[in-house]
């Protein structure tokens, strides 16, 4: 008997089939002898099984998957603090990691992140999403500084998605997330060896400008540049490779 897997909970490893007889079928994952992972179960998959009836209803054994060549993205973006999603396969992705910042909230932190994964990398998912904190300090509006608390919010770029019959995606199509991101991070350390090479003339330039007027106000002015510089050129930091 064919049918399809209409629910399954990862956790109890138990589901039921519907079958192409439209009686619905118990299972569970022990049923399956080839899996390469518990991940590999999920619903929509078409599964081949043999029929049983037991006091309790229909069941289903000697369950193995049919090749689906069909994949269903999910349809929001998720962000998770563990390595995989029940229910999901990664497709691609898993080598760069991405960075949301906000001196707002954590929220904004997140959603700086997740924008980023999106919009320039085409990722649906972060994996391995971490939180955390730092300090920053910029001159206030007297004499004094202020300082501030910026969130940050770190995280695997993936793509997952799951084989289903009524999916709409070729697998070839879901990749390209770890091409796309050595491309920006390829033109991001472009524009900030640019960024350095006219840092460094315009901070020669202005240093002396200003210490011909006075030279403490050359040093402090300078220093503050360079540190604005500095600022400019670690914006490309927000995507790293895995491990560095």
């Amino acid at each position: 008997m064919n049918g399809v897997i209409k629910t399954f909970l990862p956790e109890k490893r138990y589901g039921f089939i519907k079958g192409d007889d439209g009686k619905d079928y118990f299972f569970h994952q022990n049923e399956f002898k080839s899996l390469p992972s518990h991940n590999s179960l999920c619903e929509g998959l078409l599964v081949e099984f043999d029929q049983q009836v037991t006091p309790k209803g229909y069941k289903a054994r000697k369950c193995h998957l049919l090749d689906v060549k069909l994949y269903s993205l999910p349809d929001e973006f998720i962000a998770s603090k563990k390595s995989s999603v029940s229910g999901w396969e990664m497709v691609d992705g898993g080598q760069w990691v991405v960075t949301g910042t906000s001196r707002v909230s954590p929220d904004a932190a997140m959603r700086d992140a997740k924008g980023k994964a999106f919009q320039q990398l085409g990722a649906n998912a972060l994996l391995n999403l971490n939180y955390h904190k730092s300090r920053g300090s910029e001159a206030g509006t007297g004499s004094g500084t202020y300082h501030f608390t910026i969130h940050h919010y770190r995280g695997i770029a993936v793509t997952l998605a799951k084989k289903d019959i009524n999916g709409e995606h070729q697998l070839n199509d879901l990749k390209g997330v770890n091409q796309r991101a050595s491309s920006v991070k390829q033109e991001l350390l472009r524009k900030a060896q640019r960024t350095t090479w006219l840092g460094a003339i315009g901070l020669t330039v202005l240093f002396v400008v200003s210490a011909a007027a006075d030279p403490v106000i050359g040093i402090i002015v300078t220093i503050i540049a360079g540190i604005k510089l500095r600022e400019w050129i670690a914006q490309g930091d927000w995507l790293q490779r895995v491990g560095s």
